[in-house]
């Protein structure tokens, strides 16, 4: 399960970094920078926390270290969600590029990680409860 989330968070990290910028509107006047520019940089630091969290599943073996890296995860593909949804936004107009292509590529990847992130939880979380039943029983012979 490790292998595929270090997989998921390296790909997602990937084309978090490059998609949101490909297919946003037109800069604009030069003046006025377009919301949808803006999201697309903030997305640059979604990628960056998926980054992040697959170096710590890479180089930190443990259990509660892979259940932390889960759990940030979860946070970061929450926030890629709700950057363009609620706190940037986009363009005015919903047949703007950035609402009929990019925005939606960046929910289907945050919820992909999401879910992978919430599964790779579950699996680590039962086998920390798993080991800490193990040395509960061994004291209690």
């Amino acid at each position: 399960m490790r292998k595929i989330q270090m997989a998921v968070y390296g790909a997602a990290a990937i084309l978090m970094g490059i998609l949101p910028k490909v297919f946003v509107c037109p800069k604009g006047n030069g003046v006025d920078i377009m919301r949808c520019w803006q999201s697309a940089a903030a997305e640059g630091l979604v990628a960056l926390g998926f980054l992040l969290t697959g170096i710590v599943l890479v180089f930190l073996k443990s259990e509660k270290a892979g259940a932390g890296a889960n759990l940030a995860a979860i946070a970061v593909s929450v926030a890629g969600i709700l950057i363009p949804l609620k706190w940037i936004g986009g363009c005015m107009s919903p047949l703007m590029p950035c609402h009929t292509l990019g925005f939606p590529i960046v929910y289907g990847i945050c919820t992909i990680t999401f879910f992978t992130a919430v599964i790779g939880l579950t699996v680590q979380l039962s086998k920390c409860a798993q080991t800490s039943l193990n040395a509960v029983c061994r004291r209690a012979e």
